[in-house]
Order: C-alpha cells, then sequence, then structure tokens
C-alpha cells in the first residue's frame, strides 16, 4: 500500500472511531460500513442505496449486493460529522442488518 493509501486508510479508521451510539460507545468499523451513495427519500423516510464496490474479504464484512436499498431509522443519521472519504456511509450490523449509523459524504 502506498504512503498516501496508508494515510486515507488512518484517516478512515479514525473518523469511524469517533462516531458513536450513545456517549462513550463507538458504534462503528470497517466490517460494518458499506458506501452508499445513493439515496432515496419517500414518504418521509431516507432510503439508502449501496453502492460499494469495494472487495468485502479484506475488508471482514459479508456481501451487500449493490443497489440494495435500506431504510434509514432517523436517530442513526449523523449530520453532525463528514468522513474523509467523500461517500455516504451506512453502518450495519451482522447478521440482522439493522443501521447502526448513517454518515454523509463530505462531496471530496
Amino acid at each position: 500500500m502506498s504512503a498516501l493509501g496508508q494515510k486515507q486508510t488512518y484517516a478512515l479508521q479514525q473518523a469511524m472511531s469517533a462516531l458513536h451510539r450513545i456517549a462513550t460507545t463507538s458504534c462503528c468499523g470497517q466490517a460494518d460500513a458499506y458506501w452508499a451513495d445513493g439515496v432515496e427519500i419517500k414518504d418521509g423516510q431516507v432510503i439508502a442505496i449501496v453502492t460499494d464496490t469495494r472487495p468485502d474479504i479484506p475488508l471482514g464484512r459479508p456481501h451487500i449486493p449493490v443497489g440494495t436499498r435500506i431504510v434509514v431509522p432517523p436517530h442513526t443519521l449523523k449530520w453532525d460529522r463528514g468522513n474523509p472519504t467523500g461517500h455516504t456511509i451506512i453502518f450495519l450490523s451482522y447478521p440482522a442488518r439493522d443501521v447502526l449509523c448513517y454518515v454523509t459524504g463530505t462531496g471530496i
């Protein structure tokens, strides 16, 4: 991995560990994270659309097909933080696929 790649990976790991569902409990890691740059609003609900084509095995996560739509509960929306990827990221539990956090991209 290049020095730039290592720096980006470290920045992403730091940003993920800073996300919290409640005051002191980190909720998110690489194995929970999927890019979800597509979004729909339907009947007042945010629906994330998985767009992540990265290989799953190196990230230690189960596969979720591109195009999968997931309703995002309002309490999981994280509007107060960006992330260093420029992608919107949805963090999902396994095996239930409950939404842990939904973090908007920075538009980088």
